[in-house]
């Protein structure tokens, strides 16, 4: 009965993740095209910053530096 129960947890947990993410999608969604441009500059540039942390934390400051350098560029 127990493994049911945690089974059954872990199901609804799933669902709201998923009912979350696609109240997110549709805010998102409803939002003007210059908020989603923003958007998707921000989610960018953040993730050329993880790769230019990426480089840094192995001591390669040259890479690291060109990454931090567009994601400037891409949301300054």
């Amino acid at each position: 009965q127990e493994d049911i129960k945690k089974k059954r947890d872990a199901e609804d947990k799933i669902k709201k993740a998923e009912e979350e993410k696609k109240r997110k999608e549709d805010e998102e969604n409803a939002l003007p095209e210059e908020e989603k441009a923003k958007i998707l500059a921000i989610r960018e540039a953040t993730a050329l910053k993880d790769q230019g942390n990426v480089h840094y934390k192995k001591k390669q400051f040259e890479d690291a530096l060109k990454f931090y350098q567009q994601a400037i560029d891409r949301f300054p």
